[in-house]
Formats: C-alpha cells, sequence, structure tokens
C-alpha cells in the first residue's frame, strides 16, 4: 500500500492525542500543535512557451490547512509514523513490513482456501483502523 497521499488528510487533533500518548506532553506537545496548526499555503501556476519566459501566471490566495502534516519537511515523515504506529497492533492476519509511507501486507498460507480467508479478514482489519482514523 502507498499511504503517500496520506499525508494530507492526518487529523490534528487524534495526531496531537497520539502525541500525549508518547509522552509528548507540555510545551512540547504545544510546539507541536503550533507547528500543524494555523498553517497557510498558496498556489502559483506559470505557464509559459519555449521562446517567452513566462506566458500566465495564476495565482491562488492562501488557504488554511486544516488537516495533514508539511511535507518536504523533517518533523512531516516522524508525525506520520507516530500517527499510523499503532497500525501494527491491530493487523492480525499478516504481517506488515513498514518504509515511510509504504507497507507491504505479507500473508503466507498453502490452502487457497485459508488464504482468501486471511486476506479477506486483513482487509476488513485495514478498512476498520482507517475508518477510524
Amino acid at each position: 500500500m502507498d499511504l503517500s497521499k496520506a499525508y494530507d488528510v492526518l487529523n490534528h487533533e487524534l495526531l496531537l492525542e497520539k502525541l500525549l500518548f508518547y509522552v509528548v506532553k507540555g510545551a512540547t506537545n504545544l510546539w507541536f500543535k503550533s507547528y500543524i496548526t494555523n498553517r497557510r499555503q498558496s498556489i502559483e501556476i506559470k505557464q509559459s512557451e519555449p521562446r517567452h519566459v513566462c506566458v500566465n501566471r495564476y495565482r491562488y490566495c492562501l488557504t488554511e490547512i486544516k488537516q495533514g502534516v508539511p511535507q518536504g519537511s523533517i518533523k512531516g515523515p516522524l508525525l506520520f509514523l507516530l500517527y499510523i504506529n499503532n497500525l501494527l497492533l491491530n493487523i492480525h492476519g499478516g504481517s506488515l513490513v513498514m518504509f515511510a509511507d509504504d507497507i507491504n501486507i505479507l500473508i503466507t498460507e498453502n490452502d487457497s482456501v485459508i488464504l482468501q480467508s486471511k486476506l479477506n479478514r486483513v482487509i476488513i482489519e485495514l478498512e476498520t483502523w482507517f475508518k477510524k482514523k
């Protein structure tokens, strides 16, 4: 599974609760809260042609980011990993191998009927976890 788009949809309140669970409290928790909340972003698109430097420029106004973590930062991947860390504890039908925002699920079984049953269980477990998050 590729969870790269998940960076954009992390719930800030749930992330701060998880930080508290991992004993990130007090001033440090407030610092993380200020880091992920009240952020804004804008988009600028430049259209150019081979003989011209810039033909058109489109700018979209600043918009508040209400969920997600900043990508391209050092703290973004750390916050993402803290957010999904308990996924390992909630999947029982297979083994998970996680690296950054990529997750591989390993399910082994000689009997194809049992294998399908294990696969269905993992899918249900994943759906349940993601719906809570």
